[in-house]
């Protein structure tokens, strides 16, 4: 949804669901990207004087002449796309406003054998190691609730010992790459559907699942299809 900003009665066509909203200027430049669990509220709390005590927010207030609206799911898928749009527009107060707040990145290296993933509070100390930033997230609750959440879905191990690794195996959140319950094929295959759905790129992974589901459940691995069919569940909810 794009609407043009002419005064609070505007706002009242933003709907009250999680999203990213977009402010941009006269040219339609962007100027600010930002996420919410509801739309309507917080883009509304910007011209209620809630949020415009700070100088650089009341200067970009002035500036905003349309603001657009994309709605999500869910808060995580919000995290996600408010942080692709951000890397991909790099906008002016974004930068500004960020000044106060800490930042983090998941990094996903891809040169170990297999391949672990973790929250990174700066690229510079894994920018000579190969792999790929997904970022930035504000650092602390929001970027761990999005690294519990692909951990949920694609189980990977960042174990320090195989009694750890045996642990995390047993409740679903590490696929025990180093204790044989699984393929170096089979891991780095599970950390290119990570790597996807990170990227939005979701409906191939849910493809091949469901593929991979039919197989298990063939072969009599009911096990294997009801986690399968969980996961799809959970992805296809927020595509």
């Amino acid at each position: 949804m794009d609407l043009e900003y002419k005064n609070k009665d505007s706002l009242m066509r933003i709907p009250s669901f999680p999203g990213v909203y977009i402010f941009k200027d006269s040219q339609k430049k962007v100027l600010y990207v930002g996420k919410a669990i509801n739309l309507n509220k917080r883009v509304s709390s910007y011209f209620c004087g809630r949020e415009n005590s700070r100088p650089q927010i009341s200067t970009m207030i002035e500036k905003i002449k349309y603001i657009r609206i994309i709605t999500t799911d869910n808060e995580i898928d919000a995290l996600i796309l408010e942080a692709a749009y951000i890397k991909k527009e790099s906008p002016k107060y974004n930068s500004m406003l960020k000044d106060d707040k800490s930042y983090s990145w998941i990094f996903v290296g891809t040169e170990e054998k297999f391949p672990k993933v973790r929250i990174v509070r700066s690229k510079g100390e894994y920018s000579s190691k190969r792999g790929s930033f997904f970022g930035p997230y504000p650092a602390g609750h929001t970027v761990k609730k999005i690294y519990r959440y692909i951990r949920k879905l694609y189980p990977f191990c960042n174990c320090k010992s195989t009694h750890e690794e045996k642990i995390y195996y047993e409740i679903g959140l590490c696929p025990g790459p180093n204790i044989g319950m699984t393929s170096e094929k089979e891991y780095r295959k599970n950390i290119e559907d990570l790597l996807n759905f990170l990227s939005g790129k979701r409906k191939e992974p849910v493809k091949k699942m469901k593929e991979e589901m039919k197989v298990a459940a063939k072969s009599q691995n009911y096990e294997k299809a009801a986690i399968l069919r969980d996961k799809i569940e959970e992805i296809e909810y927020i595509i």
